[in-house]
């Protein structure tokens, strides 16, 4: 699922995410990035972008939604947490990354 904002036929915003079945026969959304043009930011943009990524998830059967974000960025932080998103309660995590460049095929 993606979605582009525009103003004046320039492109002022986007986010783009997956939706991921589950084994249990449900299936989930996962937001992998949004992004706001800095002279767009503080005036709902990101607030429509996200909202309009929800609901075509909850239309598509998503369950649950998720995403990740540093947690020194404030602005997304409270972006996702007005919006009712909760912190995850599984504690610390770390990321990893696979170089798959240098795997046999």
């Amino acid at each position: 699922m993606a979605f582009v904002a525009t103003e004046g036929g320039t492109v002022s915003g986007w986010c783009y995410g997956y939706q991921l079945p589950r084994p249990d026969g449900t299936s989930m959304a996962y937001l992998h990035s949004i992004d706001v043009a800095e002279r767009h930011r503080r005036q709902g943009l990101g607030r429509a972008l996200l909202d309009a990524f929800l609901t075509e998830a909850t239309r598509r059967g998503a369950a649950k939604a998720f995403l990740t974000t540093g947690s020194t960025n404030t602005p997304a932080r409270a972006l996702y947490e007005s919006a009712g998103a909760e912190i995850a309660a599984q504690g610390p995590t770390e990321n990893y990354w696979f170089d798959l460049t240098e795997r046999p095929t």
